[in-house]
């Protein structure tokens, strides 16, 4: 019996991901040489150039299912279907792609089995349990399998608990990029806080995260206003773009309180200067409101430093008390400046505490390591599945 896997490395309708596109990569490697089949599937477009070099450079073309809309991918879905005994594709579980995939499903049958992983479903917005009824009525019509990223994303998954007590749910994490990189491109270099970034004489906080209501940068200010006035040699660099009005709040905010020299808005910056830039901070902070997983509490802690963050994401079992770094409750204003002032005072814990967490991402977020995971998922639902036809 022939078999396929097709992983969908995108989301809808933004195309290409990167963290998905390292994923597919491991993927690709790990089926290379088996008995079961691999294809990555995603959209093209321009703006994702870059991520498209990096897959072409390990994955061939006749692995490569792409199209210029989502139509054309699932196109080349049925073809695959046309060719093997039994696939397994593995998607986002937006509506978008699932009511294209849907009649694939429909056609083929037991054939087919769709897994998906819940990326967004309004997490930290009001509307989060409307949109997570959707989800899981869409997921129990059509889907075979759904991973959550953490278990925090699936307690807060309305309709979660049918998954886990018909054996439908998995919990497995997203991976991380290994950071190597010293080096920083020439624009970044030439930008006035990268001077401030360098200098060893001050202690440098970092939020790593697209400006959004939902992860609480102005709070962040309001809340360390005082803190960062009693420690004249604190700095705290947001790297991140998006959220205009969001940004202009902060802006003003920071000029009225004469935070000017401390805070610093670095702007969106090229994803290759990221370690770069964590490698010079020694202190992350992440006060979101939710998260499906959280790349901005492991991404730190990949390169090193402590997180100080809400026990929300991967976050709940990853930032471990004085381990790894320090977690408080979302909006707990006394938990965030208990944990502030503690690495401010012990700059030498702090570091040990980073090296710990480095260790511990090294270990269990690397993109080869939730790969294997995935690996064995797949066999898993492609073997019950022969089975069940068997009987």
């Amino acid at each position: 019996m022939t078999k396929a896997v097709i992983f969908v490395a995108q989301m809808y309708p933004c195309g290409l991901i990167r963290h998905l596109a390292y994923l597919g990569i491991e993927l690709y490697r790990i089926f290379n040489g088996t008995n079961i089949a691999f294809f990555l599937a995603s959209i093209y477009d321009e703006s994702h150039e870059e991520d498209w070099k990096l897959i072409r450079q390990q994955i061939p073309n006749t692995s490569l299912l792409q199209g210029a809309t989502f139509e054309q991918v699932v196109e080349g879905m049925a073809a695959l279907l046309d060719r093997y005994d039994r696939v397994l594709i593995h998607c986002g579980g937006g509506y978008s792609q699932i009511k294209r995939i849907r009649l694939l499903k429909k056609k083929y049958g037991k054939r087919l089995s769709l897994v998906v992983t819940t990326h967004s479903y309004q997490h930290d917005s009001w509307r989060r349990p409307l949109m997570a009824y959707f989800q899981s009525w869409l997921y129990r019509l059509y889907v075979d399998h759904v991973v959550f990223q953490c278990p925090y994303a699936m307690r807060r998954f309305v309709g979660h608990g049918w998954f886990v007590r018909h054996a439908k749910a998995s919990v497995i994490p997203l991976g991380v990029e290994t950071f190597y990189n010293e080096t920083v491109d020439n624009d970044s270099a030439q930008q006035g806080w990268a001077a401030d970034l360098a200098d060893g004489q001050t202690f440098k906080f970092v939020y790593l995260a697209q400006f959004r209501k939902g992860k609480n940068h102005l709070w962040l200010v309001q809340i360390l206003m005082d803190i960062l006035k009693q420690y004249p040699h604190a700095r705290l660099f947001f790297v991140g773009g998006g959220g205009n009005d969001i940004q202009r709040q902060l802006s003003t905010y920071i000029s009225r309180n004469g935070l000017d020299r401390q805070v610093i808005l670095t702007g969106q910056i090229p994803r290759q200067d990221v370690p770069w830039v964590l490698r010079h901070c020694d202190c992350a902070l992440v006060p979101s409101q939710a998260e499906t997983f959280g790349h901005c509490f492991l991404e730190p802690m990949m390169a090193g430093i402590p997180v100080i963050g809400t026990r929300v994401g991967v976050a709940e079992y990853a930032i471990q008390d004085f381990g790894t770094g320090l977690g408080f409750t979302p909006g707990s204003v006394e938990g965030m400046i208990q944990a502030v002032r503690y690495v401010l005072r012990h700059p030498s814990e702090a570091k040990k505490m980073g090296e710990l967490a480095s260790r511990m991402v090294s270990m269990l977020f690397t993109h080869r390591q939730v790969a294997e995971t995935h690996r064995r998922l797949y066999c898993h639902i492609l073997e019950e599945g022969s089975s069940h036809e068997g009987l």
